[in-house]
């Protein structure tokens, strides 16, 4: 049976990095381990006009398809494969081959949202949650938007200010309080020490 952590946080608050962090010296240390991104879970429209998908708000919950996650991390819990999808941010569109994660030790899943829905979370056996201040956060997202997903500063300034903010504050901040880990931004020796040894002892 795997163990599912949950690794939540802002966009730009570094929930990846610690994310392959973790990902790397659970490995390191003998322990089986996956990570999955709730990114890839971004529902496929490939109807969509460039028009539509320019007002489309991918910071919404219903953006991504949680019954779906929930589904593949009871699978992973119970032994069996997950086939996950794989989302490419150039075309905003599901590849066509899924991407196969095996039941290991330890499951990472990280995403923006994933604390949001309700049967994601209760498939969680820990919450993690990644605290960054939100000046540190807008210039992340917005370096990234730019660099890797095709924005100008124009539009990612505009998806920034017209949905990100505010879907931060309304589904993403409210979990910090219920999370069982907060985690700082700065990832320091020993945290991450901490971290893996109480996740390998919970994992086993």
């Amino acid at each position: 049976m795997s163990y599912i952590v949950g690794i939540c946080g802002g966009s730009g608050s570094g929930k990846t990095t610690l994310s392959e962090l973790l990902l790397e010296r659970l490995r390191a240390a003998g322990t089986t381990a996956s990570l999955i991104s709730f990114d890839n879970y971004y529902k496929h429209t490939p109807g969509m006009t460039p028009e539509q998908r320019a007002a489309y708000n991918f910071d919404e919950p219903a953006a991504l398809d949680g019954h779906l996650l929930a589904r593949d991390l009871l699978l992973l819990k119970d032994g069996q494969p997950a086939f996950v999808p794989e989302y490419d941010f150039s075309t905003q569109t599901r590849r066509p081959e899924p991407l196969r994660v095996d039941p290991a030790d330890v499951i990472l899943v990280e995403g923006i949202l994933i604390y949001a829905v309700p049967e994601v979370r209760q498939a969680l056996d820990l919450s993690l949650y990644v605290d960054a201040p939100a000046d540190v956060r807008s210039l992340r997202r917005f370096v990234r938007d730019i660099e890797e997903r095709g924005h100008t500063p124009q539009s990612a300034a505009a998806l920034y200010l017209n949905t990100a903010r505010e879907a931060h504050d309304r589904y993403v901040e409210p979990h910090k309080a219920t999370s069982d880990l907060i985690i700082p931004n700065v990832f320091k020796e020993a945290t991450l020490n901490l971290l893996v040894t109480g996740i390998i002892a919970n994992a086993r």
